[in-house]
């Protein structure tokens, strides 16, 4: 599935972006519950498929990359769940 419709390159994008990913990260766990409260089984689908297409870059560069930025995330007082 390409969410951007292909109007952007995947490599452009993914060289140039992450963020969306450490959103991702925040709200993947409480996501279907957040999808059968508000009965959108649809909900953050785009996100959910670029940050999968994401990783999948990101892994195919540099293993383990996506695990090392997961360790950070949930050890950062900042980003801590």
């Amino acid at each position: 599935m390409k969410t951007n419709a292909g109007l952007i390159d995947d490599e452009f994008f993914f060289e140039n972006n992450g963020l969306a990913w450490v959103v991702w990260e925040r709200i993947r766990e409480i996501l279907p519950t957040w999808r059968e409260g508000l009965k959108n089984p649809a909900l953050a689908c785009n996100l959910e498929e670029m940050c999968r297409r994401l990783e999948s870059w990101w892994e195919k560069r540099t293993q383990d990359s996506s695990l090392v930025l997961r360790q950070m995330i949930r050890n950062s007082g900042s980003y801590a769940t």
